[in-house]
């Protein structure tokens, strides 16, 4: 019941739950199993969790007041802000990050390697302000996922327009032609191992979803998941129409995913494309 209470910002009901000794002594216990049908319902989300990512921050200062941990881990290892940034939601986290000044924005998740920053670019749309707050708050910009994508390859990758937040990291920094490496040896046999597959003419979206990630840019997500703002913004700042290591151009990747490349995505991109005698970068042979 704390927990449901603390998602909903019921603050005078979690008051009086916790006011119950029973219930104070279980205040970091997270869900057991994960309710797909409800937001924030994620395995191991504790009541600090709900109340920092939907509830209000009179909700998280009663928790902490009754010793609920700031540190805790959920999930796959993300920590009580990273699902707050999922979610987007600024007010919260504006508050945590006052009540906790020296807070490490760079700590990484278990499994994806996303960090606060990551996890508010990547996940959800109209993060705009969110990343600003972040960024007035000296989140590093350099930080790379599981996966070796960065900051501008996340944005790129999500199903929603985020020019807004595209905008604001070239302001920051963010490097707009970096590739995709995945760091771990892991990562990287996957996909090498989805690159053979697709020479193959496999015909796995999976598979090709994979292929594609080594030495992809920003351009390449973009234009593969048909996004022409999106592309017109990386083209207009300059994105260059690198190959990844398949050899592919960010054209290619769109042809690959698209049984008819649409018209406004052929247009934009069709005056930047290399010649066609370009060889693959030789960091990838």
């Amino acid at each position: 019941m704390l927990f449901f209470a603390a998602l909903a910002g019921k603050t005078e009901v979690v008051r009086e739950l916790l006011s119950q000794g029973g219930v104070a002594q279980d205040i970091n216990r997270g869900i057991s199993r994960p309710w797909k049908h409800l937001a924030g319902c994620i395995d191991g989300a504790a009541p600090l969790t709900a109340a920092l990512a939907f509830g209000n921050f009179d909700v998280v200062d009663l928790l902490l007041a009754s010793r609920a941990d700031p540190l805790q881990r959920v999930g796959f290892g993300a920590d009580h802000l990273m699902l707050a940034c999922m979610v987007g939601n600024v007010a919260n986290v504006k508050c945590w990050l006052k009540r906790f000044p020296e807070w490490d924005l760079g700590r990484p998740d278990f499994f994806f390697r996303y960090n606060a920053l990551f996890s508010a670019v990547g996940i959800g749309q109209n993060k705009q302000e969110l990343v600003r707050v972040l960024l007035a708050a000296r989140a590093g910009i350099q930080h790379i996922n599981a996966g070796g994508g960065t900051l501008l390859t996340s944005l790129a990758q999500k199903e929603f327009n985020d020019i807004a937040t595209l905008e604001l990291l070239l302001g920051a920094g963010c490097s707009l032609n970096q590739q995709c490496q995945p760091g771990s040896f892991k990562a990287k046999a996957l996909c090498r191992a989805a690159q053979m597959l697709a020479k193959c003419t496999h015909r796995s979206r999976l598979v090709a979803d994979l292929a594609m990630i080594e030495g992809s840019t920003p351009l390449h997500f973009a234009a593969k998941r048909g996004d022409v703002d999106l592309v017109k913004a990386l083209l207009s700042a300059r994105a260059l129409p690198l190959r990844n290591r398949q050899g592919h151009t960010p054209l290619d990747a769109a042809r690959n995913f698209f049984r008819e490349l649409p018209e406004p995505l052929a247009a934009a991109m069709s005056l930047r494309e290399p010649s066609e005698s370009r060889p693959c970068p030789s960091q990838y042979l």
